[in-house]
């Protein structure tokens, strides 16, 4: 049975329009991180497609018990939510509940299952 606490999701797209401004999610690893949990407790949506303001955002599940560093292993700068039930509303917290430069640097996100913490992931400097 496959188990794990934290799920990484990189986003893909925030529109056609926006694809050309993506901030190196293609290059993005993983750490390895302790497990515990079922999947299905976790991830209700392996690609979640929040929209804001009419732009749609393209996530995909790109590892689970991992969390995303850079091409150097460095974990991304992040801005965090508590209390996300699930990893759709992880999504949903990091497109609809920022401002809107923070939405539109956005690069992904890490979503703790056991702590239902969202962790929104951006650049350096961001």
């Amino acid at each position: 049975m496959n188990t794990f606490t934290k799920t990484v999701f990189l986003v893909l797209a925030a529109s056609s329009a926006s694809a050309q401004n993506l901030k190196g999610s293609a290059a993005a690893t993983t750490r390895n991180l302790q497990t515990n949990l079922p999947y299905d407790e976790c991830v209700d949506d392996e690609r979640p497609r929040p929209v804001r303001s009419g732009d749609r955002y393209r996530f995909n599940l790109m590892d689970s018990d991992a969390q995303c560093a850079d091409a150097n292993s460095d974990l991304y700068e992040y801005g965090e939510f508590n209390n996300a039930k699930d990893s759709s509303a992880c999504a949903k917290f990091c497109v609809n509940e920022v401002n809107d430069y923070l939405a539109g640097e956005l690069l992904g996100f890490d979503f703790d299952c056991r702590e239902q913490t969202c962790r929104c992931l951006y650049s350096r400097g961001t």
